[in-house]
């Protein structure tokens, strides 16, 4: 036995954004396999890289991680999912510019005024044809 049960903690849902912030500042990637919504974004902006399975449930957010450049997207598999964190784990360095690269992602082109000005130029597009 590898004895994890005594050093992994499942938290739930957590909504209070100083929780998320002390969580964050200590992670070096961010691990949802079967989902990839805004939290990749959320992680991106705390410069910790995503990992998720291809086959995850997106909004689209998902088409910001660029594999082993801000992020890690795995076959699917749970073996998959087993080598992704083991390579996590031996790769600390290659981490950490990940997760720069994740930050300078978000900062250029996912800040929520990024996001409402392209809405907004969608809309003014629409309306003016």
């Amino acid at each position: 036995a590898n004895h994890l049960e005594e050093k992994i903690v499942l938290h739930g849902a957590i909504y209070d954004q100083q929780v998320l912030t002390g969580f964050f500042s200590k992670s070096i990637v961010c691990i949802s396999p079967s989902q990839a919504g805004l939290s990749v974004l959320m992680s991106m902006g705390y410069g910790v890289p995503f990992l998720t399975s291809v086959d995850a449930i997106t909004g689209g957010e998902i088409f910001n991680i660029k594999n082993e450049e801000n992020g890690l997207i795995y076959d699917g598999s749970e073996n998959g999912l087993k080598k992704s964190i083991i390579w996590v784990i031996r790769n600390r360095e290659r981490m950490l510019t990940m997760g720069r690269n994740a930050k300078m992602h978000y900062d250029s082109f996912r800040k929520p005024e990024d996001m409402a000005n392209a809405i907004k130029g969608a809309i003014e597009y629409v309306l003016s044809n």
